[in-house]
């Protein structure tokens, strides 16, 4: 495959106060980095290639999602509810876009810590006492215990149908370690003026290396659904080495089949591509209930 010449930055930011929740999935972020120098990495050997034809895009990323129970103001376990939880990781990933059999490989290699010392009780502590008439979250100190998280992930974009402003797919994905065990599988599709799944995104378009970015403006709308089916999952099960976590719940209390889904909008100009998503999300376990939460996406070419 050819590897791309192009640098680019990411960055996510994903939180449940757009739709007055602040439980279960409330806060996560992501910082990323694209650059062709990450080919050299050992860790980039694992990574899925289409080794053939396309253009491969490597690059680094650093992750942290938040977790709580439905009541964050109660400091006393609550039984059936979902445990506290954080983690952070740091991993490579790689992009890699077959414009001849119209495919998009995407594959991660993480590592990173589960419990306290992932920093996301502290973080969201202290945002809460810096907002105007707020207080912090009192169950922190029930939080899953420190564990080591070695991560990989794997999804395959197909394309199942495509016209000039329209384009439709299917999607798999699996998730294998000792954050999360599952296979997912799903359908999306697109509507606007866009560039497809399977080509380079619109803000990585130039002619030469020494050209200029394309400046058109481009926007869509996107929908996605998939339904995962849930082998293990350590924010709600505790990890796997490290069993003095003092709640978590029991594995007949996991929902083994799971639906998730986003709706949102996607504009790009130039060297600057903005995502705005909706997700939703059905209940993890039989005692929860169901969570949404938005996610804005920034993507900035160099």
């Amino acid at each position: 495959p050819l590897l791309n010449g192009n640098q680019y930055l990411s960055i996510r930011f994903d939180n449940d106060f757009w739709d007055y929740t602040d439980y279960y999935y409330t806060n996560g972020l992501a910082l990323g980095y694209s650059h062709p120098v990450f080919v050299s990495s050992p860790i980039s050997r694992l990574l899925i290639s289409n080794v053939n034809s396309g253009i491969d895009y490597y690059g680094i990323q650093l992750v942290q999602h938040i977790y709580t129970g439905l009541k964050p103001k109660v400091d006393s376990i609550v039984e059936g509810d979902r445990p506290w939880s954080a983690y952070s990781t740091l991993g490579q990933n790689l992009v890699s876009y077959d414009i001849r059999n119209k495919l998009q490989h995407y594959s991660e290699f993480n590592i990173g810590l589960l419990g306290p010392e992932s920093g996301g009780g502290f973080l969201q502590d202290f945002v809460h006492v810096i907002l105007p008439n707020n207080s912090a979250p009192k169950g922190w100190e029930n939080q899953i215990a420190t564990d080591i998280i070695i991560d990989y992930k794997y999804s395959l974009k197909k394309l199942f149908y495509e016209s000039k402003q329209f384009e439709s797919y299917t999607v798999a994905s699996g998730q294998i370690g000792t954050l999360r065990d599952n296979v997912s599988w799903g359908f999306g599709l697109k509507y606007g003026k866009f560039i497809p799944f399977y080509m380079d995104k619109s803000i990585y378009k130039r002619k030469r290396m020494d050209a200029p970015f394309e400046k058109k403006l481009r926007y869509h709308l996107v929908f996605n659904i998939e339904s995962k089916l849930i082998g293990y999952d350590a924010t709600l099960q505790g990890g796997l080495f490290n069993k003095k976590s003092v709640y978590v719940l029991p594995s007949g209390a996991i929902n083994r089949f799971v639906i998730e889904s986003y709706i949102g909008f996607e504009l790009s100009y130039g060297i600057i591509d903005l995502q705005f998503l909706q997700f939703w999300k059905s209940r993890e376990f039989h005692t929860g209930e169901d969570h949404k939460y938005a996610s804005v996406r920034l993507n900035i070419a160099f």
